[in-house]
């Protein structure tokens, strides 16, 4: 599952704090071993964020996370 959140340099102290109010992006979904996950179709929020959180269900299983996006003004 991933989550994004909206925050200021200033909040990011509060990241791991339950006042941050993270939105899904991307659901629970089950991945398969030495493969590559291509999700574009599945995002489900198009919002802007700052940063973003992977939960992983059981946790450990995933060696890396890309993240392409644009700048937005």
């Amino acid at each position: 599952m991933v989550e994004g959140c909206t925050i200021s340099k200033e909040e990011e102290q509060l990241l791991n704090s339950e006042s941050v109010q993270w939105e899904l992006i991307l659901p629970q979904k089950k991945l398969e071993a030495n493969s590559k996950h291509d999700f574009k179709k599945e995002i489900v929020n198009k919002n802007s964020f700052t940063h973003v959180r992977l939960s992983i269900f059981p946790d450990g299983g995933v060696s890396r996370m890309r993240i392409w996006g644009r700048l937005k003004r």
